[in-house]
This record gives C-alpha cells, sequence and structure tokens, in this order.
C-alpha cells in the first residue's frame, strides 16, 4: 500500500469512526418557526469515488460548523463502501445533521435517519424521500444543496459507460425515462492511469447473481424528484454543465453552479463550502465556484484542468428563444457540420457528446456565412444568465480556447439512438435542436 493510499484510509477510517459512531437520537428543535438556511450534502458514494468523498466529508469537518441551536442547519445524505471498492456488503444510505454542541463546541453528528441496506442513493425515489424528510423536519426560509458522485450531463443511464450496448441495440430505454427501472451493466470506464482521478446525475454500483449493474438518474427524472424549491444547487460531478441539464433545472433551483468538463476526484474545496452557504450573508454559491476553479488553477501540469460556470436559470427565457429561432434557421447544419473545429469538452474521443453551446453556433454561422447579428444576439442571451465562468487553458491537454459557460449535445456527432433520445429532453422540446 503507498503512503498516498494509506493517507487516504486513515483519513477515511477516521472519519467513518467520528460520523457513524457518534451518530445519536437528535435532541428536540431548540426553537420552533422556519429555520434560515439549510444546506443539503447529497452523497452518492457507492462507487469508486467512495474514499474520495469520505475525504471531503472529513474536509468539511475542519471548516465552519453551525452551532446545533443556531437557525442554519448543515446536512449530509450519503452511502459509503463498508471497505474500498467493495460492492459486495450493502450498506444503509443515511441523513445526518452535523452541528456544534455542549460547553466544549464539539461537532457532534446526529443521525436522523436511515435507509434499508441495499437502498440505492442514485434513484429519484430515494432522492425524494429523503428531501422531503428534509422539508417537513426543516422548514426554512432558504434551501440550497450539493450533489457529490459520478454524472454525466444529459445522457441516458449506462450511456456513458458503455455506448455500444445501446447503439447496438443491447440495452434499451423503455418509454420516455427508466430512472428506477431495470439495471444497465457496469463498465469501469478504461482511463489513462497517468491522468488523475475524475468524478462520472450519481452513479451507485449493484451486484446481481455475481454481475455489476449501475443505477443513475437521468436529469428530467432528477429535476422532478426535489421537492423544495432551491436557491442553489452545486454538482460536485462531471460534465452536468450544459444548457439540458439547466433548462431540465429552470423551475427547481434559481442558480446552478457546473463544470463543462470532467471534475478531478478531489472536488470541491470543502473547507470553505459550509461559511460560503451558511455564514456568509448572503449565502455565496458563487464563491463555491470561484473557489473551486481557484484551486485547480493552481496546480500545474494535468491537475490544472478544470472548467466551471454559475448559471442564473431565472434567465434562460431569451436564451431559450433565441437557440429555438437560430436551430431553425439553420436547422440542417447542426447535423452535417465538422465537429473537429467546435470546441470539446471531452479528452476521450469515444465520448463526444459535450461541445460548447456558443462555438457551435459560431461555426455553424461562419461555415454558411449567416448572420453574425444572430451571434451578437446568442452570446448577449448566454452572458444573461452565466453570472460567473472560468476554465483553465487545457483540460487534461485539450485546448480550452472557447468557454461560454454552458456545453451542448451536438448532433453531427451523435447518433440516432441518442437523437432520439435527445427529443424526449425538455430543453429539445422547447428549442427543436433535433427534429
Amino acid at each position: 500500500m503507498t503512503n498516498l493510499w494509506k493517507r487516504i484510509w486513515l483519513r477515511a477510517s477516521l472519519l467513518a469512526t467520528v460520523m457513524f459512531a457518534v451518530g445519536c437520537r437528535p435532541e428536540d428543535k431548540p426553537h420552533s418557526g422556519d429555520y434560515d438556511r439549510v444546506l443539503v450534502l447529497y452523497a452518492s458514494a457507492f462507487n469508486s469515488l467512495n474514499n474520495y468523498i469520505k475525504s471531503d466529508i472529513e474536509e468539511l469537518q475542519t471548516g465552519y460548523i453551525p452551532s446545533y441551536k443556531s437557525e442554519e442547519v448543515l446536512l449530509v445524505a450519503s452511502k459509503f463502501c463498508s471497505r474500498y471498492n467493495d460492492y459486495g456488503e450493502q450498506t444503509e444510505p443515511s441523513l445526518v445533521r452535523i452541528s456544534r454542541k455542549g460547553r466544549k463546541n464539539e461537532i457532534v453528528v446526529d443521525t436522523l435517519m436511515k435507509l434499508p441496506a441495499g437502498t440505492v442513493m442514485a434513484d429519484v425515489q430515494t432522492l425524494r424521500k429523503m428531501l422531503e424528510y428534509v422539508g417537513d423536519e426543516f422548514p426554512s426560509k432558504s434551501y440550497g444543496m450539493i450533489f457529490s458522485s459520478h454524472a454525466t450531463g444529459w445522457l441516458p443511464e449506462g450511456y456513458f459507460s458503455n455506448p455500444s450496448a445501446f447503439e447496438n441495440g443491447n440495452a434499451s430505454v423503455s418509454g420516455r425515462r427508466r430512472n428506477g427501472g431495470e439495471l444497465t451493466p457496469y463498465y469501469e470506464v478504461e482511463r489513462d492511469p497517468s491522468l488523475p482521478a475524475v468524478r462520472t446525475v450519481g452513479q451507485e454500483v449493484v451486484l446481481k447473481n455475481g454481475k455489476k449493474y449501475t443505477r443513475e438518474m437521468e436529469i428530467d427524472g432528477f429535476a422532478a424528484a426535489i421537492p423544495m424549491h432551491l436557491d442553489y444547487l452545486l454538482f460536485d460531478a462531471c460534465l452536468m454543465g450544459g444548457v439540458e441539464v439547466a433548462y431540465a433545472l429552470r423551475n427547481t433551483a434559481d442558480y446552478v453552479g457546473f463544470s463543462q468538463a470532467e471534475v478531478l476526484a478531489d472536488g470541491f474545496d470543502y473547507s470553505t463550502v459550509v461559511s460560503r452557504l451558511l455564514l456568509e450573508s448572503p449565502a455565496a454559491p458563487q464563491k463555491v465556484c470561484e473557489d473551486f476553479f481557484d484551486t485547480y488553477d493552481r496546480k500545474s501540469g494535468q491537475e490544472r484542468s478544470a472548467t466551471i460556470s454559475f448559471v442564473d436559470c431565472r434567465k434562460l427565457g431569451n436564451l431559450t428563444a433565441v437557440c429555438q429561432e437560430l436551430f431553425d434557421k439553420y436547422s440542417p447544419w447542426f447535423m452535417i457540420m465538422d465537429p473537429t473545429k467546435v470546441q470539446e469538452y471531452f479528452y476521450d474521443s469515444s465520448k463526444h457528446w459535450h461541445y460548447d453551446l456558443y462555438d457551435i453556433v459560431a461555426k455553424v454561422i461562419a461555415q454558411v456565412g449567416g448572420d453574425e447579428e444572430d451571434l451578437v444576439a446568442l452570446k448577449q442571451a448566454i452572458d444573461e444568465c452565466v453570472v460567473y465562468k472560468a476554465a483553465t487553458p487545457n483540460f487534461f491537454g485539450v485546448p480550452i480556447n472557447c468557454h461560454s459557460g454552458l456545453s451542448m449535445y451536438l448532433p453531427a456527432n451523435g447518433s440516432q439512438y441518442l437523437n432520439n433520445y435527445y427529443k424526449t429532453l425538455s430543453w429539445n422540446e422547447a428549442t427543436g435542436l433535433v427534429e
């Protein structure tokens, strides 16, 4: 065992002792009425991110933690493997409250609820059940959530890890969405071992009859499962920074923070997250995104790889209208343009499903000699809703020359299967990119 893995294992073991041995029945609420702010960290970690996310929660406890009697509440919903990447032993998802109590102002972890062993966290029913409990037990003027796991943006459940199974007809999507339906065969994505590990809405590994399967949530189902309105939703997960995701969440969250490319496995700067969201007045979710970028922009080599944006979902209306008009006006070209000329947010050419929204339209207009005023209108519409954006010069060696803050599917480098699936997305229903 290398020194690095020893350190990770020891940190994770210590965290498990703190988080679950201390769990107890919470005291009565210190006051009646609504709380001021509730922050939920929803961590679906029964996957290869198990130890990374454990370390994140340990890091979270090194920063600001609210008093149990305060008007701010910090909650963590999570499920971890009992041992590193051991998916055979089923564990219980739990919801805990982390706060400071007593004369010594010590950090205490109160277990609020546990679900039966084997309950899947990456499932819309589990997400809704836990968040409904939060809403019932912690009525608040303000809710915010961080979602931490693997993710693949708008793609169908299971597609990212094994697209050929879908394209060859060996995997199916029944009806509009599965989101809790049949299991999808699980495939570990082969990666260059010299590259840092990354995070890939939610993923959980399930063993059945000696075989591995995966469960994931799809974006429209994920959005519909959130029972309360969120002031902000931050994704510590890969490839969520697309216009398809933002549009699906437009009625769920005022603001969304997410990455257009992948996210290195260490994720957010959890030492400052709670103070940004529960201590600062008003809450500063944009600062969480800025902290994330600053952390990785200070690194060197392949670890200096990050994209991030913070989007006001309440202002997507004009962007939707502009895109609908442009997609209709230049309709054939989105299907036949040269994808190699467009800014991509993937380093693996076999995973070619996330391109820059602005650059797609810009290259279409350049190719057909279209109206430059169309591009001006698009930029203005993007800038209205993208409050903050940042990108390192490269991501795993792929140059980031254009970063609008929103990615999008490019039908010219997609497939008939994805086109058919894309037609069911609320973004496509509103804009008609794929007809």
